[in-house]
């Protein structure tokens, strides 16, 4: 798993530093084709399209920050956790609550990582 974390912390800090590059406006809705290099790459068609579409690139660099900082965090405390106790039966309730929470950390960066994988 620890590749793939890496890979989509990569791909988020891309996604961010290229973020610094755009207009500083909002964007609003528009029913305008737009063509970039001689390619069209999109026409609103519908209204709610639109609204989605300025939205969403209003919104994403924000997104995007805000899923790295919880990635190295779900990390953070996977690699504080994990390994803190042998599992034995008779563990301090310290040592099964870093078994409960490093279990937890990976299953949710587990889920980031599926998400992340189907969106492509």
């Amino acid at each position: 798993m620890k590749p793939q974390i890496e890979n989509l912390k990569q791909e988020l800090r891309e996604f961010i530093e290229l973020s610094k590059m755009i207009t500083e406006r909002e964007w609003e809705p528009s029913q305008e084709t737009v063509w970039s290099g001689g390619v069209r790459v999109c026409a609103y068609t519908e209204e709610l399209d639109a609204d989605f579409i300025a939205r969403s690139r209003n919104i994403s660099p924000a997104m995007a920050e805000c899923l790295l900082a919880a990635v190295e965090g779900l990390e953070r405390v996977y690699d504080d956790t994990e390994g803190c106790a042998d599992g034995a039966p008779d563990a301090a309730d310290h040592d099964k609550l870093c078994n409960e929470v490093a279990h937890a950390a990976k299953f949710h960066l587990q889920q980031i990582l599926t998400i992340w994988e189907a969106a492509k």
